[in-house]
C-alpha cells in the first residue's frame, strides 16, 4: 500500500486471473469456472481517467475485431447524493410492490437500486418509468458526469446513457459502464466496470479513489463467434533452422536470434542430428521455410532456403536472409 503512494498518481495496473471461480450458483450465461482480466487506475478522481480507461477497453475489443459492441454508461452518484435518490426510488416502487417479481420485492427493502437492472419484463416496464440517478446528483458528481461525457465526446467514443445501469455494492461511486453485444440475452455483457472510490477505506486502507474494468475471456470468445470474427489458428513456426556440422551448429543459434528479434517465429533443430532427421523435424514443425546451414553453405556465405509451400529451394546470402524472409512472409 505505502509503495503505491510514493509513485506518480494514478497508479495504473492490470491483472490476469486464470482460472477464476464463483462460489454462488452461477446465473444464466455465467460459468462457475471462467477466465478474466482487468485494468485499474488508483489515486485519481478526474473524469479524464475514467474516459481513458473506457477508451482502453474499447480499443482492446476493436483490436480483437469486435465492431458491434455498444458502450453503456451511467452515474450512480456517491454517499452524499445517493441516499436521497434511494428514498425517491422506494417512494416510486412501493405502490407497485405487488407487480414486482419475488426477487425484486426483497430488493425493494434491501437494495432498491438493483430494481433497475432486473431482466424480468414486468420489472423492466417499471424501471423504464423510475426516476433517474443523474437527476439527483450532487454538484461534485454532476461535474464529474459532465466531465466524463465531454471527454468521451472529445475522443470520439460513442456511448449510450443507460439509466438502469447500477452496481450492487455501496463502494461503487459515480461512473459505471458496460460493453454490450448487439444480441442482448441474460447476462450477455462482454465486460464492464466502474469507479470505486469508497473501496480502499472500506477494507482498511486510506481513502483512495479508483476506477477499473474487468472482461471475461469466455464472453469475448462468444462475442467473436457471434460477429463471425475468425480466430487465429494454432501457433506454428514460420522458420526452422537445420544446422549441420560444427560450423552449422555454431551459426544456427545466432541466426535464430536475429529472426526472432525481427518477430519471425523460429525453431532450431537439435544439434548433431543427420540432415534427413532434421528435415523430418522441420516438416513436422509446420514451418513454411527450412533454412539449411551446412559446411558447404558456411564456406560459401549462404543459407539454403527451402519453401515448403511452393516447393522451391534457393541459396540466399547470409546477410540477406532476414530481408528475404520478411518479403516472403508479408
Amino acid at each position: 500500500e505505502h509503495g503505491m503512494f510514493t509513485v506518480p498518481q494514478p497508479v495504473k495496473l492490470y491483472y490476469l486471473a486464470e482460472p477464476t471461480f464463483r462460489h454462488e450458483k452461477p446465473q444464466e450465461g455465467r460459468l462457475r469456472q471462467h477466465h478474466q482480466f482487468g485494468c485499474e487506475a488508483l489515486g485519481e478522481m478526474n473524469p479524464q481517467v475514467d474516459a481513458e480507461l473506457i477508451a482502453l477497453a474499447a480499443q482492446f475489443y476493436r483490436t480483437l475485431g469486435l465492431r458491434q459492441l455498444s458502450l453503456q454508461i451511467n452515474s450512480i452518484g456517491d454517499q452524499k447524493c445517493r441516499p436521497a435518490y434511494i428514498e425517491r426510488l422506494r417512494e416510486f416502487y412501493e405502490p407497485h410492490r405487488a407487480e414486482l417479481c419475488d426477487e425484486c420485492k426483497v430488493r425493494l427493502d434491501r437494495n432498491p437500486m438493483r430494481l433497475l437492472d432486473c431482466k424480468r419484463p414486468e420489472c423492466q416496464r417499471l424501471a423504464a418509468q423510475a426516476p433517474h440517478m443523474i437527476d439527483y446528483l450532487c454538484d461534485e458528481c454532476l461535474a464529474h458526469w459532465q466531465g466524463l461525457l465531454e471527454a468521451l465526446d472529445t475522443i470520439g467514443q460513442p456511448y449510450t446513457i443507460n439509466f438502469s445501469l447500477v452496481r450492487g455494492f455501496d463502494y461503487y461511486t459515480k461512473t459505471v459502464f458496460e460493453f454490450w453485444p448487439p444480441l442482448q440475452g441474460s447476462q450477455s455483457t462482454v465486460g464492464g466496470g466502474g469507479r470505486y472510490d469508497l473501496l480502499a477505506e472500506l477494507i482498511g486502507g486510506r481513502s483512495t479513489p479508483g476506477i477499473g474494468f474487468a472482461t471475461g475471456i469466455e464472453r469475448i470468445l462468444k462475442a467473436l463467434e457471434d460477429e463471425n470474427v475468425p480466430l487465429p489458428g494454432p501457433y506454428t513456426l514460420q522458420v526452422f533452422i537445420a544446422g549441420l556440422g560444427e560450423g552449422g551448429k555454431r551459426a544456427a543459434l545466432p541466426l535464430a536470434q536475429l529472426l526472432r528479434e525481427a518477430g519471425i517465429a523460429t525453431g532450431v533443430g537439435t544439434p548433431g542430428r543427420s540432415l534427413k532427421s532434421l528435415l523430418r523435424a522441420a516438416n513436422d514443425s509446420g514451418a513454411r521455410f527450412t533454412l539449411i546451414l551446412g559446411e558447404d553453405e558456411i564456406a560459401s556465405g549462404v543459407v539454403k532456403v527451402k519453401d515448403l509451400m511452393e516447393h522451391t529451394e534457393i541459396a540466399v546470402p547470409q546477410t540477406d536472409v532476414l530481408a528475404y524472409l520478411e518479403s516472403r512472409l508479408t
